[in-house]
């Protein structure tokens, strides 16, 4: 009874993909195509991405722009924890310019 089922749900299946590979017979020749290229080992249209020659100097200066980036972040918010301490300190008086 099982093997009965499965069998029957197989060959249901296998009916629905043929018909659906015959209305969308394009995209499916496309894939298969694709499919071919990669089991081959050829490339595809796509450009590949790789490493610059250059990736360790690359990585150095983004690292050292990412350390400038931080101590500009840390500055500014030292500038505005002493503008707000200012300001609680006197708050009759207009806050100051400390930075």
């Amino acid at each position: 009874m099982i093997t009965f089922a499965l069998k029957t749900t197989l060959e249901v299946a296998a009916v629905v993909l043929l018909i659906i590979g015959y209305i969308n017979e394009e995209k499916v020749i496309a894939f298969e195509q694709k499919l071919w290229k990669r089991l081959r080992g050829e490339p595809s249209g796509r450009p590949v991405r790789t490493a610059p020659a250059h990736s360790a100097t690359y990585n150095a200066a983004r690292e050292a722009e990412q350390r400038a980036l931080r101590e500009r972040e840390r500055i500014a918010r030292n500038a505005e924890y002493a503008r707000r301490r200012a300001a609680l300190a006197a708050p009759h008086d207009e806050p100051r310019r400390v930075a």
